[in-house]
């Protein structure tokens, strides 16, 4: 492939991935943790103050903000996040403060400034803080690009930008201001940088590899894996090359006091500076008070009673709330059933529905050629075989190990809200079947037959693919693949983030306008609200009676979790809406929102 074909095919993908999410994210409407995130990023340029959302690190919800500068967005007046109420207030550390915990209200702060204060141009508000997402996620998808180039030349990166750049995962997520297309980001630009300075330790590489791992611990706190995961790698490169442990591990600390020095602290430092210290180790303090690791809570404590390194203890305090978050769980719908902890089996089901079919029928393709090409190497009696495959394929290693450690960290926790939270350990397995396709097709080069043939099969299953993708347009988060009949009964599955996160508000707005409907009971889950869309013809659905008629609107999250069983010790009703399978909605509002007309 000449380069200048791979320059064409390349940006043809990019366009098309962009293209997608640029217009599909003007068709939904905010989801669930938009509204937060967007609050908090505008909040932090315009204030420098982090008392919002301070369970998730900052660079994303930053770079959304950057759409909102020059869009004349008034901030809530008389909003009480900021504003001290006489009634709520107390002296802490010789300095008056508000006694709430406003993070506890910060989705009330997100309706209040893109609806309530600015809902002549809330729609404009959403999109202009999309955009530099969409633009982030078209950059991650080019990094990826660049590096798998790195690593295992064109063939191999051109077919990893394809999964991305038509993978129903990456589309839904990249347009949306959320975190976890930065948790990928991070984790592959430092993972790179790691390996350069692996394969040679100078300062430069030393320095460059900091920076990565500083960046990567400010896009989400499950990339703290990275500490372990780095310190494994490192120990594999020693033994594999036989290089001097200490010069490696010295160095290697270097480069994480590099990161935290350089970036994680002067970022924390600038997005407190506008917050009145008492009010930072007062949240501090009144959060994490019953975490369950005392040494930790009270490190954490340490480090914020100084003022040099606050801006750290802050950032260990987003640590330990995000760690308690997994611990705790999360009331979920999955298969029939609601639980407030988690199943071992829900990720791996998620990934098999939620991903393309296509892509996993090559991936079919990439485990047996590892199965009947690699495995043997592990049964070796020969230690410095191993070692030497290791040296020689240590790329591939790392990913692996990647892998193993996200997906063990994953089926382990309890919070499973969505297929969206494995998101960083999807890259590298788009890197390795592409790889593997790669490999199969160049060893049959004595079989020119069956190298036609699995050409001819690679380019039927990307076609279906891409195909899938245009199919599913606009509807990229309701998106399940073709094992249980596609998008339309993926709510029997799971809902949340993988379904149902609020996106198909707009569309019941315009079928209640169509259909000339005076009132409709409602019962909404996501981030928009129902005044600015529905204006005055809805009203609340009363979950308390036992049927109710006329036009009724229910988000898939709601209808699920209340039409199916509690198990695990789950304690509260999941039953209100079993009268609703008697019926048939005559419509949905996307795929998201069932709507029913009962006479």
């Amino acid at each position: 492939m000449k380069n200048k074909h791979l320059f064409l095919a390349t940006f043809c993908l990019i366009a098309t991935m962009f293209s997608l999410m640029y217009f599909s994210a003007k068709h939904d409407s905010l989801t669930f943790d938009e509204k937060a995130h967007i609050a908090a990023g505008f909040t932090y340029l315009t204030k420098q103050d982090y008392r919002v959302n301070p369970e998730h690190p900052p660079l994303a919800k930053d770079i959304s903000a950057l759409g909102l500068i020059g869009k004349n967005i008034n901030f809530p007046a008389n909003d009480d996040f900021f504003n001290l109420q006489p009634e709520n207030t107390i002296e802490f550390k010789g300095q008056t403060i508000n006694k709430n915990i406003e993070w506890w209200r910060q989705f009330d702060l997100g309706n209040n400034i893109i609806f309530q204060e600015n809902g002549a141009k809330a729609d404009q508000i959403i999109f202009a803080s999309r955009l530099p997402m969409i633009i982030f996620t078209v950059v991650f998808a080019l990094l990826l690009f660049f590096v798998a180039y790195k690593w295992f030349g064109k063939h191999v990166a051109l077919l990893s930008l394809f999964f991305i750049c038509f993978s129903p995962t990456f589309i839904a997520h990249g347009r949306l201001v959320t975190i976890d297309i930065a948790a990928a980001f991070g984790l592959v630009l430092a993972t790179y940088l790691f390996l350069n300075f692996l394969q040679n330790p100078n300062w430069k590489n030393v320095f460059f590899a900091g920076i990565g791992f500083g960046i990567a611990m400010i896009c989400k706190f499950s990339l703290i894996l990275l500490i372990p995961f780095f310190g494994i790698l490192m120990i594999a490169w020693v033994i594999s090359k036989k290089e001097n442990f200490w010069n490696y591990f010295s160095k290697t600390i270097a480069l994480g006091l590099i990161g935290v020095i350089f970036v994680i602290w002067p970022v924390y430092a600038w997005h407190l500076s506008g917050e009145p210290v008492a009010k930072q180790i007062y949240d501090v303090q009144e959060t994490i008070k019953g975490n369950p690791i005392p040494i930790a809570r009270d490190f954490v404590y340490f480090l914020m009673n100084n003022s040099i390194t606050r801006p750290l203890g802050y950032w260990a305090f987003g640590v330990l709330m995000a760690g308690q978050r997994t611990v705790w769980g999360n009331s979920t719908y999955f298969m029939g059933q609601v639980a407030s902890n988690g199943w071992i089996e829900y990720f791996p089901v998620l990934y098999l529905l939620k991903e393309s079919l296509a892509f996993h029928i090559l991936t079919l393709f990439a485990l047996f050629f590892l199965l009947i090409n690699k495995i043997k190497f592990l049964f070796k009696k020969d230690s410095n075989k191993v070692a030497q495959f290791v040296y020689t394929h240590f790329p591939e290693f790392a990913m692996f190990l990647w892998i193993i450690i996200y997906w063990a960290v994953a089926l382990a926790g309890n919070l499973n809200i969505g297929l969206r939270h494995i998101i960083p350990a999807i890259p590298f397995i788009y890197i390795l079947v592409a790889l593997a396709i790669s490999k199969i097709y160049k060893n049959l080069d004595n079989y020119p037959k069956s190298k036609k043939a699995f050409k001819v099969m690679v380019f039927f299953m990307l076609t279906w693919q891409a195909l899938a993708i245009f199919k599913a347009y606009p509807y990229y988060i309701s998106y399940y693949n073709e094992i249980i009949g596609g998008s339309k009964n993926g709510y029997k599955i799971a809902t949340d983030s993988n379904y149902d996160w609020g996106q198909d508000l707009g569309e019941l707005k315009d079928f209640i306008e169509k259909n000339k409907i005076k009132k409709i009971k409602v019962s909404y889950f996501g981030g928009a609200d129902l005044n600015y869309y529905l204006k005055d013809k809805w009203e609340n659905f009363d979950y308390d009676s036992e049927k109710q008629t006329g036009w009724i609107a229910i988000s898939a999250n709601q209808l699920q979790g209340q039409r199916s069983i509690p198990v695990r010790g789950y304690d509260q009703k999941t039953d209100k809406l079993m009268w609703l399978n008697d019926y048939e909605p005559v419509a949905r509002a996307g795929y998201s929102i069932f709507i029913y007309n009962i006479k």
